[in-house]
């Protein structure tokens, strides 16, 4: 009998973590363990599968990170900065890996979850998508081929329930440009256009 890989889901309400659970569930290798959602929200205890499948699935949402770290093999996240950092001290802990999708930390952020990444896995990227970091790595290249006082801008447009701005495609994109330049992207950036 061949073993599954096992899963669990954090942000399951939301635009990428809904639809991750609905291609989890038509894995044939990917067994979804447990969903969470953050404390209070009104899915707690609720069927996932009836919330997301249009059928049950016997597989509660919960807000129990221990729960959700100690049944898989990896977490894949997509919830809120402070909820990814409780988890990723789980995760570190346990050898569990972290797959990160989460955007909208702060600096202060960012360094815990480097610190975690010399101890544990983890995979973390402002935007998922195989088409975002090809066009990440042109950018880099490209921008590499320009002079400093070359004008590089991104502008973004979003769903209006977009909850962090810059959005982590920008800020990938915008590191990439600075890194293409031997700079941080906080040394090259200029105002933000509201």
């Amino acid at each position: 009998m061949k073993n599954h890989f096992k899963v669990s889901v954090l942000g399951a309400s939301g635009r990428m973590g809904s639809q991750i659970i609905k291609r989890v569930n038509e894995s044939p290798n990917i067994d979804l363990q447990c969903v969470v959602e953050h404390k209070g929200h009104n899915w707690i205890g609720q069927d996932c599968g009836e919330k997301l499948l249009g059928k049950e699935n016997n597989i509660i949402v919960t807000d129990d990170l221990n729960l959700a770290v100690s049944s898989a093999d990896a977490v894949i996240d997509f919830s809120t900065p402070d909820n990814s950092l409780d988890c990723l001290k789980i995760c570190a802990y346990t050898n569990t890996a972290h797959i990160i999708g989460t955007t909208g930390f702060d600096s202060s952020q960012e360094n815990n979850i480097k610190g975690y990444a010399e101890k544990a896995v983890v995979v973390k990227a402002g935007n998922m998508s195989l088409g975002i970091n090809i066009l990440t790595s042109l950018v880099e290249k490209i921008s590499s081929s320009l002079d400093l006082d070359f004008d590089t801008e991104i502008l973004e447009m979003h769903h209006r329930n977009k909850v962090d701005a810059p959005s982590g495609t920008a800020l990938m994109l915008g590191e990439a440009a600075a890194k293409g330049k031997g700079k941080s992207l906080s040394e090259l950036r200029g105002a933000i256009r509201e």
